[in-house]
């Protein structure tokens, strides 16, 4: 595809130089004219090469901040998946700790996220079940 575009720009810009030809009177005219039509050629094909080097670029960025989300969107599951089975454990000092990450978590999560909705409705189970003893 890309080679198709530079090919088609070359033939219309040569077009262009050759209807133009028979005006001017002497080589040296018809030469400037050449060098500027090559010239145009040229700057069409940078232009076009810079143009898909930006997009390539837009899509290398897009990609990396997909994965950064990914992997910050696993970090928080991690978390949050050690903190719930640590306030499930035996130990109260284990407990504690569970409920402190938690504490942590929600203190470090957005306001209105359903992550920090989600942390809250996990220490409020973990409330009743633990006075329901």
């Amino acid at each position: 595809m890309d080679k198709l575009l530079i090919f088609l720009a070359w033939i219309v810009v040569f077009l262009g130089a050759v209807t133009h030809w028979s005006h001017f009177e002497t080589n040296h005219e018809k030469y400037v004219s050449a060098i500027q039509v090559i010239g145009v050629g040229f700057a069409i094909i940078f232009i076009w090469l810079s143009y898909r080097r930006n997009l390539s670029f837009e899509k290398q960025v897009d990609t990396g901040q997909k994965q950064a989300e990914t992997s910050e969107r696993n970090l928080f599951n991690d978390r949050l998946s050690r903190a719930v089975e640590a306030t499930g454990h035996k130990r109260q000092s284990v407990r504690s700790r569970g409920l402190e990450l938690l504490h942590n978590l929600v203190n470090e999560t957005p306001q209105d996220s359903e992550d920090r909705k989600l942390i809250i409705r996990i220490l409020y189970a973990y409330l009743r079940d633990y006075h329901a003893r």
